[in-house]
């Protein structure tokens, strides 16, 4: 008993750090993109996707497997710690860089609702309304999953975020990250905010038509296999069977 008396004060070290990652941040963190820290965003292969799950969630996740993983091989001594760091560091990597489910139909989504969105942002800024009142506009009045990006923009104006701050919040959004950009440009040099929506709009429009292409150009690759499971039966009885049947006949046959 003596002897695993370190590895349980590593797992429950482990389990604390886990609890503590993941309670929600306070304040007005929530309402900010939940990024990486520095150290993982200089390595690139540590890098994640803009759309996976939050740095804490992956790291309670990983730090969860890890200690799971030390416990289970905890009569392998020091081993078990490596083997459970390594498997922890493993999981966070690969959470990172995996895409979350549904998050190619999201991004198809929000290509087809944005450029129109941006489009009646446009025509409402030149009736002489204000960005704020436009995007909450908008944001209402929009479907899902656009509504709830704007919404954010919303929500971090309403509780004292700058218009330039609050657009930052969607500024790694795999689809809005550019709009994102250069609208908090915009605002913050008091440039021509209309122009760059309907530029965006534009831009957008074109990286719909693209990916549409893209899809159905792919539909034929993805239609091979298919296809061919669905001859081989055939093939099998017409083609193969004929050929073993008359090599048998001839083998039995006096």
């Amino acid at each position: 008993m003596t002897g695993l008396s370190p590895w349980l004060a590593w797992a429950v070290g482990l389990a604390g750090l886990a609890v503590w990652l993941a309670l929600r941040p306070p304040g007005l963190s929530r309402l900010r993109p939940s990024q990486s820290p520095v150290w993982v965003r200089l390595v690139p292969w540590l890098n994640p996707r803009p759309d996976a799950l939050p740095w804490r969630r992956r790291l309670t996740i990983a730090v969860v497997v890890g200690l799971g993983l030390s416990l289970v091989a905890s009569n392998l001594g020091p081993w078990a710690l490596a083997a459970g760091l390594s498997a922890g560091a493993v999981t966070a990597v690969a959470l990172g860089r995996l895409e979350p489910g549904g998050a190619k139909r999201r991004r198809s989504d929000l290509l087809a609702q944005t450029p129109a969105a941006l489009d009646a942002m446009a025509a409402c800024l030149e009736a002489g309304l204000p960005l704020r009142r436009v995007v909450e506009v908008v944001a209402q009045l929009s479907p899902q999953p656009l509504a709830s990006r704007l919404a954010l923009v919303v929500n971090g104006v309403g509780v004292g975020l700058a218009d330039a701050d609050a657009w930052l919040g969607l500024a790694d959004d795999p689809v809005l990250g550019g709009l994102a950009r250069d609208l908090a440009r915009s605002v913050g040099w008091g440039t021509a905010i209309k122009t760059v929506l309907t530029d965006q709009a534009a831009e957008l429009r074109r990286a719909g038509q693209i990916a549409c292409r893209v899809r159905a150009r792919s539909v034929g690759v993805r239609t091979v296999l298919p296809l061919g499971l669905c001859h081989l039966p055939s093939f099998i009885l017409l083609g193969v069977v004929p050929i073993l049947g008359s090599g048998l006949i001839s083998v039995i046959s006096p």
